[in-house]
């Protein structure tokens, strides 16, 4: 009987034990998966509107600067289709540091900002940094829209506050702010930069894509820089750009062609808008 006992006792022991362990491996299953970030929930309190503002934000914070900051004069770079890193655009860097590294330019703050990704007819719709949309279409073509440029006039008014946004933050003000760009950003920068009391407009290898705007009357000096062998920007549009601008706008506009230069910016081109920024952007 007392064998019987202790196997009885010890058999009651071993259940009571093992019910113990079962209950603490649950728990620490359960805590687990709560933590897991694919069994996460979303949050109900994060909106469409804060995902993207934080998207905006994202940009914002990528935003380069070079040059003094809080300068007493501005410029502010768009750079052409795909951002800074793809197709033609991976001299911006080097370029805009260099400028801000010349002793005549040293009171100028330099802001290059990323556009916004979206999809580009030029890409053939793939997605890439771009201030707005763009392709050549037959159709397009006029008197000064010799390339036959289409665009997204959406994309330009949102872009174009966007510009208006960099050059007046922390300070800037319009009047002390060149409106520059490559490309489709230097496209961007004349549509915005002829519609406000900027201190001037330089663009390179870029073009007037859209006429229809209301004209700034400010006096503004304009510099467009085009090589003779660029494959996205003829000579002939950009002729036609600085009689358009010319006529509309009644501004100085002055157009430099480079020999063999495609759609880039050559060192001859680079030192010439340098050149230009210090007779417009003095101290």
């Amino acid at each position: 009987f007392t064998a019987f006992a202790r196997l009885a006792a010890l058999s009651a022991l071993l259940f009571q034990s093992a019910k113990c362990l079962l209950a603490v491996l649950a728990r620490t299953d359960t805590h687990s998966r709560r933590r897991r970030p694919g069994n996460q929930r979303a949050n109900p309190g994060c909106s469409h509107d804060a995902r993207v503002a934080a998207k905006m934000s994202s940009t914002t914070e990528s935003t380069l600067r070079y040059g003094r900051q809080g300068g007493s004069r501005r410029v502010v770079f768009g750079h052409g289709v795909g951002g800074l890193d793809l197709y033609a655009n991976t001299f911006i860097r080097d370029m805009v540091e260099r400028w801000s590294k010349d002793p005549r330019l040293s009171h100028i703050e330099f802001v290059v900002p990323i556009a916004p990704t979206r999809s580009v007819g030029l890409t053939g719709g793939a997605e890439v940094p771009a201030w707005f949309d763009c392709e050549k279409e037959e159709s397009a073509k006029s008197v000064w829209n010799v390339d036959g440029w289409k665009v997204n006039r959406e994309h330009l008014e949102d872009s174009m506050r966007a510009y208006v946004d960099y050059a007046t933050r922390d300070g800037g003000a319009l009047e002390t702010t060149v409106f520059a760009g490559f490309s489709n950003g230097g496209a961007q920068a004349i549509f915005t930069g002829l519609q406000t009391p900027c201190a001037g407009i330089l663009v390179l290898s870029s073009v007037l894509v859209d006429d229809n705007m209301s004209i700034d009357e400010t006096p503004k000096p304009v510099l467009l820089c085009v090589g003779d062998t660029d494959p996205y920007v003829s000579v002939a549009a950009a002729t036609a750009t600085q009689k358009a601008i010319a006529e509309s706008a009644k501004v100085e506009v002055e157009l430099k062609v480079y020999n063999k230069m495609e759609h880039a910016a050559c060192d001859e081109a680079i030192a010439a808008c340098a050149d230009w920024l210090a007779k417009v952007l003095k101290e």
